[in-house]
């Protein structure tokens, strides 16, 4: 995969494991309810149609639970190439810039203010990072 392809699908994948753990935190509130609530009226009436509802929704939590354990899986194996290629670049701001912009997660704005550099100046810094990355992976497939 190229350098900048493997940072932004990083993003997307964090963007994933964020969006699946919302998904399932929702159906367990969901769960919360139906099983406390809709099983103790199954149980006092004797029917099977709420039981039912209450199997439906551990298949869903399950379903949500292994969405959010794939998308886990998914991010941590990107993090590691990510720290692979960041451990290749020179030593620099740059470097900085892209350890905390995409194995912290930070965005450009809240890293450049801890920095203490301009936003465009991290801008450019990552920028510059990115180049020297794609040279020395070109360097390195060419040898």
């Amino acid at each position: 995969m190229q350098t900048i392809a493997v940072f932004e699908e990083l993003q997307r994948a964090r963007a994933a494991r964020k969006r699946a753990l919302e998904e399932f935190e929702a159906l367990k509130q969901r769960a919360d309810g139906v099983g406390a609530v809709k099983y103790s009226a199954a149980k006092s009436c004797n029917t099977g149609a709420t039981h039912s509802s209450v199997e439906s929704m551990a298949i869903l939590l399950d379903m949500a639970h292994e969405r959010f354990a794939d998308a886990v899986n998914k991010e941590c194996g990107l993090m590691k190439e990510v720290m692979q290629l960041i451990d290749l670049a020179p030593m620099s701001i740059g470097r900085v810039v892209l350890s905390r912009r995409y194995l912290l997660g930070q965005s450009i704005t809240e890293l450049a203010e801890e920095l203490d550099i301009s936003i465009s100046y991290a801008h450019r810094a990552r920028n510059k990072a990115m180049k020297e990355l794609a040279a020395i992976l070109e360097k390195q497939t060419a040898a």
